[in-house]
């Protein structure tokens, strides 16, 4: 559960993934259980892969091909292994 608006909300998942240029963060547009699509938000990877790291890191093997990503992944230190898997032993 994170906090959403001031309350506790579960992630239900991560849509998109984008980096922000006006505060040069990475984010991830984020889909909550519940709440509908107007109630999206962006949200900092880094907050994320500390309230929901296992979700981060599968939409990160999904998406691992994505240019985006890969920058992301290495800025954030978030392991991907060659072909989209997550490599959960590098560190």
């Amino acid at each position: 559960m994170i906090a959403h608006n001031n309350e506790g909300h579960v992630v239900e998942r991560v849509k998109a993934h984008r980096f922000h240029k006006p505060t040069l963060r990475y984010e991830m547009l984020i889909k909550w259980k519940g709440l509908s699509d107007v109630e999206e938000t962006w949200d900092l990877v880094e907050k994320l892969m500390k309230d929901v790291p296992a979700l981060v890191l599968q939409y990160c093997q999904l998406k691992a091909k994505d240019p985006v990503m890969q920058k992301m992944s290495k800025a954030l230190k978030i392991p991907l292994r060659k072909g989209g898997v997550a490599d959960a032993t590098s560190t």
